[in-house]
């Protein structure tokens, strides 16, 4: 198996970007979800037009394209790492099981005591399985990482138009929870806090069975894109792929717009007929195509004139690990009773500029962390726990 993956041994500053723009699309969206999941209602019905505005700008422009330019970075990132174990001679599936179990573990802590939204733990659970397809040919990779990203959404349509939607292994009254999960989250305790975060894992899957399983579907083949873009070079060797990129940024991005206003109404609080809803379901592939676009365009402009915006986002993709971790606690203490409180006073205008200005604070530190230090704190934790030989101290030579 060979991975171009830019410098030998090195960082692409590009790649950490792409990842801190990732990131900020992350924050934006976990920040939403902490407020609507459990005051939505109220939102919608009080909004006006400027939250109304940052909410169709989060969900056409943000909601979705941002995890899956994470994921696709993380599906980069393992497949360089099972190339270089391979070429060093060591256990590679060892190794690769260790950093998984390490994630997974962080996830599990994450869920636990930070934030109810984790994703790491389903990162490494379905990163794990990519270990069976690092022999696997580009052209294989990228094949079935298209089956899963954009048929998964159409097979979901298909069965929806059929038989109607599909119903969730644990019914919901979706204004009884917000209620419930809004006293608790503003009044409650610490233990009651704990268990409530604890049972979200579950419980988002449990009402949403279907979407959350297209999510994870959808999850799994993205991160066998991220392992095919990391084969051929796409992101990593930009000039050698010019026509490829300005044909998926020029192409993708409209097309991923258009599709994407359409998926955005389930989210959006719409009403929607079976017919609809079907279509919704279908209009996920837009997620997909949008966030390609997205990694395309910013790529090119990397390349060209956007080196001093790519140096100044990049500590924050190299510490993204620790940023993911540091946005959740930040959001679940600004809007929830063991912090501010102030869930129930912000709208999503609100809940946006609060996103960027901890965007902005993590960058910042990011850049003041990395000028003494090789990894951030929970870089370093993971690579600790997967049993990595460290040096705390930063190298003289930057990438």
């Amino acid at each position: 198996m060979t991975v171009s993956d830019g410098k030998a041994g090195g960082r692409l500053q590009s790649i950490d970007a792409l990842r801190a723009l990732a990131l900020f699309g992350v924050i934006v969206m976990n920040f939403g979800a902490m407020v609507m999941r459990f005051d939505g209602p109220n939102i919608r019905l009080h909004a006006g037009g400027a939250d109304l505005a940052a909410m169709a700008f989060s969900l056409i422009l943000i909601q979705g394209k941002a995890r899956m330019l994470f994921a696709m970075l993380f599906g980069m990132g393992i497949a360089i790492s099972l190339a270089r174990g391979a070429a060093s001679g060591r256990p590679a599936g060892i190794i690769h099981a260790q950093r998984m179990a390490a994630l997974f573990l962080i996830g599990v802590l994450n869920q636990l005591f930070l934030f109810w939204g984790d994703i790491l733990a389903t990162y490494a659970i379905l990163g794990l399985l990519l270990w069976f397809a690092r022999d696997w040919r580009p052209a294989a990779l990228l094949r079935v990482g298209l089956l899963l990203v954009l048929g998964s959404p159409l097979l979901l349509a298909a069965i929806e138009l059929l038989a109607g939607p599909v119903p969730s292994l644990v019914p919901l009254d979706g204004k009884a929870f917000a209620a419930a999960g809004r006293a608790l989250l503003l009044h409650g305790d610490w233990l009651d806090r704990l268990d409530f975060f604890a049972g979200q894992a579950w419980f988002r899957r449990g009402t949403d069975t279907a979407h959350a399983v297209l999510a994870d579907i959808t999850l799994l083949g993205t991160f066998l894109i991220g392992a095919w873009v990391a084969r051929v070079g796409l992101l990593t060797d930009p000039a050698a792929h010019r026509p490829l990129l300005r044909r998926v940024a020029i192409g993708c991005i409209p097309i991923g717009l258009l599709v994407c206003i359409v998926n955005a109404a389930r989210l959006g609080g719409i009403a929607l007929s079976p017919v609809a809803s079907a279509l919704v379901s279908a209009a996920y592939v837009g997620i997909a195509i949008f966030a390609a676009g997205y990694a395309a365009l910013f790529t090119l402009w990397f390349a060209r004139g956007g080196r001093r915006v790519e140096a100044l986002l990049a500590p924050a993709g190299r510490m993204g690990l620790t940023n993911y971790l540091a946005s959740g606690a930040i959001g679940c203490a600004l809007f929830y009773g063991h912090g501010l409180a102030l869930m129930g006073d912000v709208g999503m205008l609100d809940t946006v500029l609060l996103a960027a200005a901890t965007f902005a604070l993590l960058l910042a530190v990011s850049h003041l962390w990395l000028g003494a230090f090789r990894l951030g704190p929970a870089e370093w934790l993971w690579r600790w726990l997967a049993g990595a030989r460290l040096s705390r101290r930063r190298p003289v030579e930057a990438h």
